[in-house]
């Protein structure tokens, strides 16, 4: 996009492209909160703040914005990102989950993209919102679990 418009040439479809997806970390939260109720003090297990999948890359991470969303609407945030643990304030997934409200799937490292319904509420999270659509919605509808993906 700023190629093109430093030489005079502005693509409005990848501008409009971009909007959309700048747009995606807040609705994700706002899906969040739909679904809940007030986040308030609710906890919410963050999975994942790399930018992609099994890479310790932050750059650019959407879930940077959504933990920046949380935390403005008051929800207590359990960060677990097994690729960044220094921005981690959980030491794992269990961790992070473990009476957690609600979660969200922010990157899809692989080691979540193995998760099961069951290990979700055996913590106590009968929320999940998936916004890589790495889990697979029917195992987790099946299972009890309020799952929403983003974009399906």
């Amino acid at each position: 996009i700023r190629y093109g418009r430093d030489n005079g040439f502005e693509h409005k479809f990848l501008a409009t492209a971009r909007e959309i997806n700048n747009q995606m970390p807040r609705y994700t939260v706002d899906m969040l909160e739909r679904v809940h109720g007030s986040l308030r003090g609710a906890v919410v297990a963050l999975l994942g703040l790399a930018y992609k999948r099994d890479v310790p890359d932050l750059r650019e991470s959407p879930a940077l914005v959504i933990r920046e969303e949380l935390e403005k609407r008051g929800a207590v945030v359990r960060v677990f990102d097994p690729l960044v643990p220094g921005e981690s304030t959980s030491t794992s997934t269990n961790d992070a989950l473990l009476g957690a409200d609600a979660a969200i799937i922010a990157t899809d490292h692989s080691v979540f993209r193995s998760l099961s319904p069951e290990e979700f509420l055996s913590r106590g999270v009968s929320l999940v919102i998936d916004g890589r659509n790495c889990l697979s919605k029917e195992n987790f509808l099946a299972a009890g679990v309020e799952y929403h993906g983003i974009g399906r």
